[in-house]
């Protein structure tokens, strides 16, 4: 698969980076007291984050060129949940900067789900009437990136409150609010069981070396 379409992407998110840098700078440059340097390297973090952002988008929109991935991607979705194609969907994705992005991505629907919202006229959620089986291989929760989960998940349990991590994501301009982060927490947690489940089900195929368990 030609890399070429992500070498682009990523001059560019380079080239627009180096720009802003450079007009910033002028600016940044001027500090001369502990505030004014406190305020360049809160703005600087705020750069960063969005140099982050766009690379994983970049990277994220590559891994959907990848067609084989995507139609296994796809029939995973079949056949374990009977969804099917329903072509492509604009979504956003939160990574580990708190920013968000908007990809292209597959969404796949259970055809009697389907059925039904033809007969009723209502719309049901996203959530609940199909799924975006790419995102949900990479391990993308309700539009949030298992590493973006998993930071959340350890801002939490470090403590002492939800206040607290609150306040120190803040810092690092990641605006969330303690509900939201409950909600990640869960989110996080329900990936960890899929693995566990998945690894469970591959019990069978490890191979034991006998010598481990002789005198």
């Amino acid at each position: 698969m030609s890399n070429i379409h992500l070498h682009v992407e990523l001059d560019k998110v380079v080239e627009e980076l180096r720009a802003e840098l450079r007009e910033k700078a002028i600016q940044w440059s001027k500090a001369r007291t502990p505030s004014a340097l406190f305020d360049l390297e809160q703005e600087l973090q705020v750069t960063l984050n969005t140099l982050q952002v766009n690379v994983v988008r970049a990277l994220l929109e590559e891994i959907h060129r990848d067609k084989t991935f995507v139609t296994e991607c796809q029939k995973k979705a079949l056949t374990k949940c009977g969804a099917y194609n329903n072509g492509l969907r604009e979504v956003f994705v939160q990574t580990l900067s708190g920013r968000r992005t908007k990809i292209k991505t597959p969404y796949s629907r259970p055809p009697s789900k389907a059925r039904n919202n033809q007969h009723t006229g209502v719309r049901r959620p996203k959530e609940q009437s199909g799924l975006y089986p790419v995102l949900r291989q990479l391990g993308i929760v309700r539009g949030s990136t298992p590493r973006f989960l998993a930071e959340i998940n350890r801002q939490m349990a470090d403590g002492p409150s939800g206040e607290e991590a609150e306040e120190r994501l803040s810092s690092r301009e990641i605006l969330l609010n303690k509900t939201s982060m409950w909600h990640m927490v869960r989110d996080f947690a329900s990936i960890a069981l899929q693995q566990r489940e998945a690894a469970v089900k591959n019990l069978d195929h490890i191979a034991v070396q006998e010598s481990l368990f002789r005198n």
